[in-house]
């Protein structure tokens, strides 16, 4: 990278001599010469460069900032703009938990102790919706009320859709995908309309 950065210095004419410089090896055998390939092989000199010329040809992209910090009241009113009871319970594991919508997508069945209220997040890279935890292997304990409503979204809802014995916790509920494992980003995008049902911006 740092090479690239003094060639293209070089090239505007900014430097008179690129002072990343790799040296020449012989091949013995072949009796070849080969530009040895060893990162920074050699010496960078000191060049007295006026750094406002370097910084002014340089652009930089804005980052984004992808955190977001809900209010009680915000939190409600996007659980109430949601149209189905899963994604409802989704969005409160997310919330109250911590834990990332991957690791929420990638929950079995068997992850689940609805008698202690415990979530084992564990790695499964054979998920069909590729959703994983990329983190620890831990447990994460729910609320009481959490806890009743996924209990009841597995009992009720899930289970008008689970056509093809899906050990997966959250289904797809319509359309040609019915019954087979949501993925993340058919459920940001349904947290972007709740969003903006709810009067948000969902791109902030």
């Amino acid at each position: 990278v740092l090479k690239s950065f003094y060639e293209w210095l070089e090239e505007k004419e900014i430097v008179d001599t690129n002072p990343v410089k790799y040296g020449i090896k012989k091949n013995k055998s072949t009796g070849n010469k080969h530009l040895k390939k060893k990162f920074l092989y050699g010496q960078i000199h000191n060049f007295e460069i006026d750094k406002n010329i370097i910084t002014s040809k340089l652009k930089y992209k804005e980052k984004r900032n992808h955190l977001k910090w809900y209010t009680a009241h915000e939190i409600q009113n996007i659980l109430n703009a949601f149209s189905h009871r899963r994604d409802k319970v989704i969005f409160r594991l997310l919330i109250e938990t911590g834990m990332r919508i991957g690791e929420c997508l990638g929950l079995h069945l068997k992850h689940y102790d609805f008698h202690e209220g415990i979530l084992h997040l564990e790695k499964n890279k054979d998920n069909p919706n590729e959703a994983t935890i990329k983190s620890k292997e831990r447990k994460l304990y729910i609320s009481n009320s959490l806890n009743d409503e996924l209990l009841d979204y597995i009992r009720f809802d899930r289970t008008t859709v689970d056509l093809q014995s899906s050990d997966l916790i959250f289904l797809n509920y319509k359309g040609k995908h019915i019954g087979k494992a949501l993925g993340r980003r058919n459920y940001l995008k349904i947290l972007k309309k709740a969003a903006k049902r709810a009067g948000y911006n969902p791109e902030e």
